[in-house]
């Protein structure tokens, strides 16, 4: 029988010490030959671990050894523990290592723990890796952390190892919210990350570890950005800009400076209400039933003139044209509308209207006229042309009566002769008038 299963007869219990006394090198040598020899000459104290396999033991054996006359006095201490308890706890250990990387893999966000006080990174997931586009179970200290490129996005100033948030919480156990830091991964990219990372302490309030947790921000920082944008665009806009549900009321969800113009309601007031908030009740629940059931199959509604009422119960003239919004998925989860005041521009049509119709009345009115006056013109030209042919028919006949008496006219009494041709004169005159008569006796003469 060894040393051994006599030091684990003798220590059934954890802790017991039992002291022999040895003469040679013959029983120490026995013990083992790889650790307890090399100090039996000399003495010492030495710590082991041996795994019985028949009895299915392990052993931690502390051997002090002393000299003495007759020879040397081994004292020991024989800390033993069933294997098969030991096994169990390793793969409790193992089992609850392997769900904790398991559950670090399946988090959003990129996760690094490393321990204390070394600084040595444990644990990391691929997320971690994916942001950094390079391994990062690689550092094996605080300082090793410099080697992360990093910089302060106030003044572009590098991160030094002890700088980063995780090396702050394991060198001085300090918690970090939401710091954002710029970064230069592996394949020379930028972006931008958000950290957060915390101290892990043990009962005596001893820092273990640390945890680390962050993201890459970039596209978020951009997509605020052209959301700055866009709602500034909104804001400064003239027109109504509202979004709403496509649920039974259409809920108010965004109301712009130029809704608030237009209708007369505040942002803080219409949000939350139904967008029958400036409809006019003649208008109820038809128009609104159609509009909503015309968003949901997905169809937009373009320059669509109808009637608004104001909070001050004023009706107004509005065009509007309304598009479903949807998300990433393509799913559609409610509507925006560009509305237009366009009161003062149907006024001014609707004056123009009436501008057109009073004109073409005064057109048809001087048509009328001057169609009469162009009858009375044609008339007159015809009484005219009577007349004319009536002075020339009897003119032609004085002068028939003229040649008939021969060149003895010059010796006609004149007075005579005006006094024959007087009346067919004077009835010429009373048809035509005097004044057209003196004109064509004129043109006669001449």
């Amino acid at each position: 029988m060894n040393i051994i299963n006599t030091l684990v007869r003798y220590t059934d219990k954890i802790g017991n010490r039992v002291t022999l006394v040895g003469f040679g090198l013959g029983i120490l040598y026995w013990v083992t030959k790889s650790v307890i020899y090399a100090h039996t000459l000399k003495g010492g104290i030495i710590d082991h671990l041996f795994h019985l396999d028949a009895d299915d033991l392990l052993i931690r054996l502390i051997v002090v050894l002393t000299f003495t006359l007759f020879g040397y006095v081994v004292e020991t201490m024989v800390v033993s523990r069933r294997c098969e308890e030991l096994l169990q706890t390793n793969e409790q250990l193992r089992q609850e290592r392997a769900k904790l990387e398991a559950v670090m893999q399946q988090m959003p966000s990129a996760v690094v723990i490393s321990e204390a006080p070394s600084g040595r990174i444990i644990l990391g997931n691929k997320q971690a890796e994916e942001i950094w586009r390079q391994p990062v179970l690689s550092s094996a200290n605080v300082e090793e952390y410099g080697k992360w490129k990093g910089f302060h996005l106030e003044d572009g100033r590098p991160y030094r190892g002890e700088e980063w948030p995780l090396g702050r919480s394991l060198l001085h156990g300090e918690v970090v919210i939401d710091e954002k830091a710029g970064i230069i991964r592996g394949d020379g990219t930028r972006s931008v990350i958000s950290i957060r990372s915390t101290p892990i302490r043990n009962r005596e309030g001893e820092i273990e570890a640390a945890v680390v947790i962050f993201n890459d921000i970039a596209a978020h920082i951009e997509a605020e950005e052209t959301r700055s944008r866009l709602t500034a665009i909104v804001e400064s806009a003239e027109d109504a800009i509202i979004c709403k549900a496509l649920d039974q009321d259409g809920t108010i969800i965004s109301w712009n400076r130029g809704a608030e113009r237009i209708y007369g309601y505040s942002a803080k007031e219409a949000i939350g209400r139904s967008i029958s908030l400036i409809f006019p009740p003649e208008r109820l629940p038809d128009e609104l039933s159609k509009i909503l059931k015309q968003l949901r199959r997905g169809e937009s509604i373009r320059n669509y003139e109808t009637l608004r009422l104001r909070k001050d119960e004023k009706r107004i003239a509005v065009s509007i044209t309304i598009s479903p919004l949807r998300d990433t998925s393509g799913r559609i989860f409610g509507a925006a509308a560009i509305e237009r005041d366009i009161t003062e521009q149907k006024r001014a049509v609707e004056e123009l209207q009436r501008y057109r119709f009073h004109l073409e009345e005064l057109v048809q009115e001087r048509t009328h006229e001057l169609m009469t006056t162009n009858s009375q013109l044609q008339s007159a030209i015809i009484k005219y042309k009577q007349t004319q042919d009536a002075l020339e028919k009897s003119l032609n006949q004085n002068k028939l009566i003229l040649d008939s008496v021969g060149e003895g006219i010059y010796g006609v009494d004149l007075v005579h002769v005006a006094i024959i041709t007087r009346p067919v004169v004077l009835g010429l005159v009373e048809q035509i008038g005097a004044g057209t008569f003196l004109s064509y006796k004129s043109s006669v003469l001449v």
